[in-house]
């Protein structure tokens, strides 16, 4: 009977779990962070931005009953 090891792998599983690690090649790498880095860029301009200017001019003023100020 063949023994297992504590992670409970066998021999043949072992091998396989070996082959199945992905290796990602510098330039992939360099993709990925680029991306990442607009992608940071973006989001990171919204925020700073805020939306502090509307895309259009307000059509109408909306009137707040006297309890609610």
């Amino acid at each position: 009977m063949a023994r297992r090891r504590r992670d409970g792998l066998g021999r043949r599983q072992q091998r396989v779990s070996k082959r199945v690690q992905i290796e990602i090649s510098r330039k992939v790498r360099q993709r990925i962070a680029i991306g990442a880095a607009v992608l940071f860029a973006i989001l990171g301009w919204a925020w700073w931005d805020g939306g502090e200017e509307p895309l259009r001019p307000i059509a109408q003023s909306v009137d707040f009953p006297a309890e609610a100020a």
